[in-house]
């Protein structure tokens, strides 16, 4: 469908406006199968396969939108009713731009909105389960790194930077898709724990654009670096405040602890994914290793200030008195991988763009056979 020609923007809905959007830098277009595949361009058959394809947008678009919808309703049972009232009207969505990976902002008609890079969930979810699946390797093996080996960066390369990187998408002759062994846990209770980690994160994610919301930021100042780098600071600080009510609900909810730990790791890697997008510092952001330094810094107090001093410490009984601090050495090592994978991707990126990067352009030919080989 064309893009609406001619048309007030100012009149539009959130939910026309993100259509129009999408309609008008080409998003809808990127799904499409070549016809070729059929082995005929027949005009009956070229038909069928854009109605298909029309069709599996349509149902792409509806199940990101149920799922966001889903995720915001589980942030806001642990808001206040101060914030939600100060939170107002707002409009959550998801929107395929690799420009951004998620920002709060306003439609020309004035509507409040929240956006994410429709592939935030899905990266996040990849992480949450290459981490339950390392934990589950270690446990077999009585070891507790946590560490990848090279092959699992490299189809965590793929898998992710094709999501975020354009220039990702030709590098593979065929558009297979399959969840290797090495990337994903196995065990039931493993995978279900992977949600709970995913959740978590996404709900820090959404807590930060909430954040700005209730902190009463329009907008970022044109010179002023250090009023910006504070308005993400305050938003950082949401994020984590919303994420640790969730882990702790998570908690209460399943009546397990082992939910609740894994939980609040949700703000380590929400960090770590947004590291492994971009972790440079701007005039809007600062970079997110210093957010993810005062993210760390931040939990106990955070903690200790929603459930009060003698509840905080009975908490911590439950969970074992030497828990935060396992979980700031956890917490920092899964931070890490973040950047080596991202620092991988960047790498990559250079080789696509054929700038000459020697190291990754050796890993390539590797990375074929890799994703062209299942090893389940």
């Amino acid at each position: 469908m064309p893009p609406k020609t001619n048309v007030d923007l100012s009149k539009m809905a959130p939910e026309e406006w993100v259509e129009n959007l999408r309609t008008k830098h080409g998003y809808d277009d990127e799904p499409e199968i070549g016809f070729e595949i059929f082995g005929t361009t027949d005009e009956k058959t070229e038909w069928l396969q854009q109605e298909r394809c029309r069709l599996e947008r349509l149902a792409k678009r509806a199940t990101e939108q149920a799922v966001t919808a889903s995720r915001v309703d589980s942030i806001r049972k642990v808001m206040r009713q101060e914030e939600l009232a100060r939170m107002g009207d707002v409009f959550f969505g998801m929107f395929p731009t690799y420009s951004v990976n998620a920002y709060a902002g306003f439609t020309p008609r004035g509507d409040r909105v929240v956006m994410l890079h429709s592939a935030l969930p899905a990266t996040i979810s990849a992480w949450a389960k290459f981490f339950l699946a390392k934990v589950e390797a270690n446990s077999e093996t009585d070891r507790t790194e946590h560490l990848p080996t090279d092959n699992d960066l490299l189809l965590l390369c793929y898998s992710i930077g094709s999501a975020w990187v354009p220039e990702f998408k030709p590098l593979i002759p065929f558009s297979g898709h399959f969840t290797p062994k090495t990337i994903s846990p196995v065990s039931e209770d493993s995978r279900s724990l992977a949600r709970v980690l995913s959740e978590s994160a996404l709900a820090f994610v959404i807590g930060h654009e909430i954040g700005h919301i209730l902190e009463g930021h329009v907008g970022y100042h044109p010179t002023d670096k250090t009023f910006n780098h504070n308005m993400e600071f305050a938003a950082d600080s949401w994020g984590l405040r919303l994420c640790l009510r969730h882990a702790l609900r998570a908690g209460v909810t399943s009546d397990d602890t082992f939910v609740t730990k894994f939980a609040m790791l949700g703000p380590h890697l929400a960090m770590g994914t947004i590291a492994t997008i971009r972790n440079v510092q701007t005039g809007h952001h600062p970079s997110v290793d210093r957010r993810f330094e005062r993210v760390q810094n931040g939990v106990e107090a955070e903690l200790e200030s929603h459930l009060g001093n003698r509840a905080f410490h009975e908490v911590l009984e439950v969970l074992d008195e030497d828990w935060l601090l396992r979980l700031r050495s956890i917490g920092q090592k899964l931070y890490h991988q973040h950047i080596e994978l991202g620092n991988l991707i960047e790498s990559f990126r250079a080789v696509i763009r054929h700038t000459g990067a020697q190291p990754a352009a050796q890993k390539v030919p590797e990375l074929r056979t890799l994703l062209t080989t299942d090893p389940r």
